[in-house]
């Protein structure tokens, strides 16, 4: 190396030329360099080079004596630039070696000589003045982001809530910022940006104000996704909301808050200061706005943490199922009380507990073989069933299902194995019961077919399309043909043209959902006619839809046979009764009229007065026999027997009855009670012939001598007449034929007829015209008693 310079001139006056004249190839041969090192390659292009021609101008100045170390400070904004990628001071004294380099490497290839010492050393004299200034601004650059980081972090930690947060933030910008006059924090809602935090003058007043995206410069720099600015804010028209007041300001800056690129809020400081906040600044405020961001960020992962995990607490407490986590270890981790209850313990006893603290010993060897397969081959493993004894030694048998899958990490590595436990103890006892169930219904299927095969009426389950679904064995007899080969065939060809085109206006019946009763004629095998009962009942689903019908068809034949000769028999019994009827009345009268004048004669003697008057009895038995074969035969005939109510007081007309009875029968007593209200509405010649009718037979089938107890009764809504007798009980052969026709009580020794049997019949059809009953009560020991009872008011019917 040369000790000195050329005599035309310092060696200094020359190296500050070759740094001005060959400025671009330095800047060019720094930054190739400089991009080699890892935390370079963060730096944007601009931000890495745009100071270096400044500080080659001030080194060159420097050496040709004309500078000083004003002009090698490199400005603020390359130490924020640098900050944000996370330069440190080694980094930045790093990158003015290089340039050493570079600068020295250059001149001694482009000058073709050795340097001269005197140049090294003063160049090594500037370039170390140049460190120290940037030493200088980036430690003081790097402190007032570090105060105003820090006063981001606090106000994170220090608050409560996202208004305190944003709040505090304000305030640590402002504080950090002289230039910083007012700031307002837009949060981002729905589509609108509504001021949620605002500090400086005034600006209180602005909170809760919103506006929409692309409104003023906090909606435009949301719509943008990007920082804006507004120079000389007193002129500038997009200043137009509540968060900034345009009197005052001279200055505003915009920064969105963006989270995963969307943005979540935006910033809007302002200046009453300067026209134009610098760079400096403005790369302050996008520091700590992306600082905040971050926060936000984290508060808001955090909430969401916090509502999935009390989303997925709530989700595993309130399932029905036991569910567990198990870390590779074989320790429980999580366990809800589903699961804890399934082993009969609390759920605080699991977390950190191996799982052989709590499986039954009998089952531990193969739970853990299955843990240690899941996770081995992270494949599942499902439907493990175990049957345990709880508590020990209860005789109560519980049914687990059991499902273990893998639970992994983001990267793919399992973490442990999920545990999934349900009780299905009521399932297997449910599907135990359900075998039995079957059993049971299929013997009694078997059963029922026995039933319905053995009866001889036609069975059967016929589809909406007319096939059959179920037939049974009658068919055989009925038509020739094995029920099992009967399904899926119509019914027109097993019952014949004839037959179907009888019935089929009852098909369409069932089909629209009606119960069909109906009788009609019907073709069987070999032609022989008859008759059948068929009963159609249709088959509903639950949505009440007919899909079919069941039907059950009888042979009534011989039935019908029967009714019809019993029909004519009746016929021509009513026919003859009513004729007899009819025409002795006529003679029957003449005679009574007769013997009733032959008695008014005062010439007769004794014996032809007995005469007559045996004439007289026997006409007028003749003649009650007559109307009782009418009534009879009204009643048989249906018109029932006819009444025509009155306005009658009972006791007193009972009495008048029982006074013509004791006429009749002088030798016996006839004691009567009252009780009660008598009024009431009867047609008093049938009532009469009731109470005459009972009283007679009263007389007749019990001892000579005893008295016949005639009681009346006036009761709240019913009248009520009961005639008692002593002697013995009705036999129990005569009671279910009581009040039957031309049936009739004969006495032990007693042969003789005393009426054809149509009293007490007659008797019913008179109450039960009334609307009323007649009661019978009869023993040994109390002797008998017919009670009828009347309503008080009864309805006049027939004529």
């Amino acid at each position: 190396m040369a000790d000195e310079a050329g005599p035309d001139r310092p060696s200094g006056l020359r190296l500050g030329a070759f740094l001005r004249s060959s400025g671009e190839r330095i800047v060019q041969e720094w930054s190739s360099r400089v991009r080699a090192l890892p935390i370079a390659r963060a730096l944007p292009e601009l931000a890495l080079r745009d100071h270096i021609p400044d500080i080659l101008d001030g080194l060159a100045r420097t050496l040709e004596g004309e500078g000083s170390a004003v002009h090698l400070r490199a400005p603020d904004l390359h130490a924020l630039a640098r900050l944000e990628v996370g330069f440190d001071l080694q980094e930045v004294v790093t990158e003015y070696g290089v340039l050493r380099r570079c600068v020295l490497d250059i001149w001694s290839r482009e000058s073709g000589e050795l340097t001269p010492v005197r140049d090294v050393l003063a160049f090594d004299q500037a370039i170390d003045a140049a460190i120290g200034a940037a030493v200088a601004t980036y430690t003081a650059t790097r402190e007032r982001t570090l105060r105003a980081l820090d006063a981001v972090s606090n106000a994170a930690l220090n608050s409560e809530g996202l208004h305190n947060f944003l709040q505090s933030f304000l305030v640590g910008l402002r504080e950090t910022s002289p230039i910083v006059d007012s700031a307002s924090m837009y949060v981002v809602e729905e589509e609108e940006l509504v001021v949620r935090a605002a500090v400086g003058p005034a600006q209180e007043e602005s909170l809760g104000a919103r506006i929409r995206l692309g409104e003023c410069l906090a909606g435009r720099a949301a719509l943008a996704a990007a920082p804006l600015e507004s120079v000389d804010t007193r002129e500038d028209p997009r200043i137009t909301s509540a968060g900034i007041n345009k009197e005052r300001l001279r200055s505003a800056y915009a920064v969105p808050l963006l989270i995963e690129s969307r943005v979540a809020a935006v910033i809007v400081v302002g200046s009453e200061k300067v026209r134009a906040l610098s760079d400096e600044d403005r790369l302050l405020v996008r520091t700590l706005a992306a600082r905040a961001a971050a926060i936000l960020a984290l508060e808001r992962s955090r909430d969401e943490t916090h509502k999935a995990l009390a989303m997925l607490s709530s989700f595993t407490e309130s399932s029905p199922l036991g569910l567990a986590f198990v870390d590779t270890e074989l320790r429980y981790v999580l366990v809800n009380t589903a699961l804890a209850e399934l082993h009969g313990r609390r759920r605080g006893e699991f977390p950190g507990k191996p799982i052989r603290a709590f499986v039954d010993p009998a089952q531990l060897e193969e739970v853990e073989r299955v843990l240690r397969r899941v996770l081995e081959t992270g494949e599942p493993v499902v439907g493990r069933e175990f049957t345990m004894e709880l508590p020990p030694g209860s005789g109560r048998m519980l049914h687990r299902l059991v499902r273990y899958f893998p639970v992994r990490g983001a990267d793919g590595a399992i973490w442990g194995v999920g545990v999934v436990g349900e009780d299905i103890t009521e399932r297997r006892s449910a599907e135990e019961a359900l075998r039995r169930s079957r059993a049971a219904l299929s013997e009694s299927e078997q059963r029922l077919r026995l039933v319905v095969d053995s009866l001889p009426d036609l069975i059967n389950i016929v589809g909406a399309d007319e096939r059959y679904r179920l037939t049974n064995k009658a068919y055989e007899a009925w038509f020739g043909v094995p029920p099992e080969s009967l399904a899926g065939k119509r019914i027109v060809e097993v019952i014949g043209e004839e037959n179907y085109r009888t019935a089929k206006p009852l098909f369409e019946r069932v089909m629209r959902g009606e119960t069909v009763r109906h009788e009609h004629p019907f073709v069987f095998r070999g032609g022989r006619r008859g008759f059948v009962e068929v009963t159609f009942v249709p088959q509903v689903t639950a949505a009440g839809r007919v899909i079919g019908f069941v039907s059950l068809v009888s042979d009534i034949t011989e039935r019908k046979r029967r009714e019809a000769e019993d029909l004519r028999r009746l016929e021509f019994e009513q026919q003859l009764i009513g004729i007899v009827s009819h025409d002795l009345r006529n003679p029957l009268s003449a005679i009574t009229l007769a013997a009733t004048v032959l008695l008014r004669r005062e010439d007769l003697d004794e014996r032809a007065t007995k005469t007559a008057a045996r004439i007289l009895a026997s006409a007028e038995r003749a003649s009650r026999l007559i109307r009782d074969l009418l009534d009879f035969t009204s009643a048989r005939l249906g018109r029932g027997i006819p009444i025509s109510p009155r306005e009658v007081e009972l006791h007193s007309f009972v009495a008048g009855v029982l006074e013509e009875v004791r006429l009749v029968y002088p030798d016996r007593e006839f004691p009567s009670q009252q009780a009660g209200d008598g009024r009431g509405a009867f047609d008093t010649d049938r009532i009469a012939q009731v109470i005459t009718n009972i009283t007679s037979n009263a007389v007749q089938y019990s001892p000579p001598g005893t008295p016949i107890t005639v009681k009346t009764e006036g009761r709240a809504e019913e009248l009520a007449v009961s005639v008692h007798n002593e002697g013995p009980a009705i036999p129990d052969e005569i009671r279910p034929h009581l009040f039957a026709p031309m049936h009739r009580g004969v006495l032990p020794g007693d042969s003789r007829a005393r009426s054809v049997g149509l009293g007490l019949y007659i008797v019913k059809s008179i109450v039960e015209a009334h609307g009323g009953r007649i009661e019978v009560r009869s023993t040994n020991e109390e002797g008998t008693t017919f009670t009828v009872l009347l309503p008080r008011q009864a309805r006049k019917r027939g004529g």
